[in-house]
């Protein structure tokens, strides 16, 4: 907000801020802009009334900017307009220091193609015994260590046509049906170890960089995360109720269908559990200094976290923070709130 030399408020200011003078300007009307006294959102009180914004609206104020998550106790006493926009929330946390790390010789290539290399390799070694021609004069044993560690030669891209044993050549040993063995898991080998070198000196030429925290699962098992999530907001009252409801609509039939889920257990049980022992805290505005010197992470929106590592990387030239890669709460409207039957949120909702 901006503000006047007498420490009035004079208007608003950013994307919400352009929004309300858009509305202004197209539905022809003035505003005076007021602040709710406790600077918050606005939630339920003991004795049934409002605080914050949401305070304000139910009280005498005509429209509220949030943009405001949806719930159904706030649908009670107030009017959303259509949404602005959807979107979910992720955990933001900052990025660890560059290191080097001693295993990472093996992240070129996953898991599931770390087995299947070895598992072709053990088919390969398996079928050639077989197939070949084994000399009287050479035990079994000694056979297939050779054959094993020919069979590795090829695979580190070395010289693999050198003679098994003194006097022995691959042709003479294999034949047709070993040399078409051979060359198969040479085309195979081939194609694995040029693609993993090439993404090895990829990786090597930067250090890595941990970003632990991707899922909610991530930072409950890690007891020593706190997480802070803002005060009076959407998410909140999901998660700080035993019992909620949600409302689905089925545009299609026009109906609506009220679904009760009891959270008893699950990830958002843990995660409000977590309270209980100090690693769920509420503040007022975004921990930036929580999360960038302390074992802090932020449960936000994606859109309040963009703007938040964007501005402190304008601010900084640095990019510590990341926001995690699964989204909580996806379907996730966003709209401005109204007297409850006003006219003004119609007709904004029309607009």
């Amino acid at each position: 907000m901006t503000y006047r030399s007498d420490g009035s408020i004079e208007d608003v200011s950013g994307a919400m801020g352009n929004v309300l003078r858009l509305f202004a300007e197209t539905l022809n009307f003035t505003y005076k802009v007021i602040e709710p006294a406790d600077g918050t959102w606005g939630s339920e009180l003991s004795d049934g009334t409002w605080s914050g914004m949401l305070g304000q609206v139910v009280n005498k104020a005509d429209l509220a900017l949030g943009p405001f998550g949806t719930t159904v106790k706030r649908m009670k006493v107030v009017d959303y307009t259509a949404s602005l926009h959807y979107g979910d929330r992720k955990i933001l946390s900052r990025k660890g220091e560059p290191e080097i790390d001693s295993w990472g010789f093996l992240y070129p290539l996953t898991a599931s193609v770390w087995v299947a290399v070895v598992l072709t390799l053990a088919l390969a070694w398996l079928v050639t015994m077989v197939m070949a021609r084994r000399p009287g004069n050479v035990t079994p044993f000694n056979w297939g260590g050779k054959l094993l560690l020919s069979y590795l030669r090829v695979f580190f891209n070395q010289v693999y046509i050198l003679p098994l044993l003194p006097g022995l050549t691959w042709r003479a040993a294999q034949g047709c049906a070993g040399q078409a063995v051979l060359g198969s898991w040479a085309l195979v080998a081939a194609m694995v170890f040029w693609s993993y070198t090439g993404t090895l000196i990829a990786q090597l030429t930067v250090r890595h960089i941990s970003q632990p925290i991707q899922t909610l699962r991530d930072l409950l098992d890690d007891p020593g995360i706190i997480l802070y999530i803002l005060a009076n907001i959407s998410v909140t009252e999901i998660i700080s109720v035993s019992i909620f409801c949600i409302i689905i609509s089925k545009v299609c039939l026009r109906r609506k269908y009220r679904l009760k889920i009891s959270m008893k257990d699950g990830e958002l049980k843990e995660m409000y559990d977590l309270e209980k022992i100090g690693r769920l805290r509420y503040h007022e505005a975004l921990p930036t200094s929580e999360i960038l010197y302390g074992r802090s992470a932020t449960l936000y929106t994606t859109l309040t976290q963009d703007m938040t590592i964007a501005t402190y990387f304008k601010e900084t030239k640095r990019c510590d923070f990341y926001k995690s890669k699964e989204g909580l709460f996806t379907v996730n409207s966003h709209c401005m709130i109204g007297q409850k039957n006003s006219p003004l949120t119609e007709a904004l909702s029309h607009k």
